[in-house]
């Protein structure tokens, strides 16, 4: 359906605006223009609990389609486009002032859901809050840090290290292994520069991000 429109995808397109202005690939006013435009129907229209999105929504009202829910991680790959556009765009206000309407809004201790730490995958208006957890590595880094910069509605610093690193070794490669597919190791780092940066166990994230693709490089070609 040509009008169903992704948070997360919304997300992305914000970010490949600014990619393409700097790189001459789109006019600069035709990508401010669009971002703008974005950014006004985010903090405008498109509904909202709690400052979280909906996964689908239809890209002319903002409604919710598919019955879907108020998605956390989809909301977070979101905003971390909606923060990427304030950067870029620092000459267009009116940008920065719904950049800010939008990020403010996000309740991040709404989202835990009577969690001391782990945050909920999202929310249903009629079943409530998904009983699943981001409660290991997994793209849902990317929503403690957001969480973390909160102005308005901040997680506490402890929530980072609530959440599990599983260790897993194949060919002679370690990495930590979400079990799930390989772009939950690179989305992230699609907003957050982790190079030279270790955390609190040692554990270097952009080197484990190279590290994973070449052990399921290797995995699939072991199977032929």
């Amino acid at each position: 359906n040509a009008r169903v429109a992704s948070a997360a995808t919304t997300g992305f397109g914000l970010s490949a605006l600014c990619i393409a202005a700097e790189r001459g690939w789109v006019p600069a006013r035709a990508a401010r223009a669009r971002a703008a435009g974005t950014l006004r129907f985010l903090a405008e229209q498109a509904p909202r609990e709690h400052g979280w999105f909906y996964h689908w929504m239809d890209s002319r009202t903002g409604a919710r389609v598919w019955n879907s829910e108020l998605s956390s991680i989809d909301t977070g790959i979101l905003l971390a486009g909606v923060l990427t556009a304030k950067a870029c765009f620092t000459a267009d206000p009116d940008i920065a002032a719904r950049a800010d309407a939008v990020l403010d809004a996000v309740d991040y201790p709404w989202m835990l859901a009577g969690d001391p730490g782990l945050l909920s995958m999202g929310w249903y208006p009629d079943r409530g809050f998904i009983p699943s957890r981001w409660d290991t590595y997994s793209e849902g880094p990317l929503l403690y840090i957001l969480g973390a910069a909160s102005r308005t509605h901040p997680l506490a610093p402890e929530t980072w290290r609530g959440w599990k690193r599983d260790w897993t070794d194949y060919g002679g490669l370690r990495y930590l292994h979400p079990g799930t597919p390989i772009f939950t190791h690179q989305y992230p780092q699609a907003w957050v520069d982790l190079r030279g940066l270790r955390d609190f166990d040692g554990t270097d994230y952009f080197a484990n991000s190279a590290l994973a693709p070449r052990a399921h490089r290797r995995f699939c070609l072991d199977l032929a």
